[in-house]
């Protein structure tokens, strides 16, 4: 998976866009194929999950690109790794 990503990357033309899981956005995180996070959080709170960043062996500093609030109290925020 990682190769083809990669291919895909160097390609010209507009951004890869993968939706999906915590666990496929772990395996794409892992293999430091992520240029930038698009976190939607939604002001909800559920009892069990998978978290998205538990499989790092260390921290990642990101820097906030961009924010916005909807009147429904979610955050929509784009986060670059440092």
């Amino acid at each position: 998976m990682s190769e083809e990503i990669n291919r895909l990357k160097m390609k010209p033309g507009n951004y890869i866009l993968a939706h999906g899981g915590a666990s496929f956005a772990q395996s794409l995180a892992k293999s430091g194929l992520i240029d930038e996070y698009r976190l939607l959080i939604h002001p909800v709170v559920l009892d069990r999950g998978l978290p998205l960043f538990s499989t790092f062996d260390k921290p990642v500093n990101l820097k906030l690109i961009n924010s916005a609030s909807f009147r429904s109290g979610a955050l929509a925020n784009v986060y670059m790794p440092v």
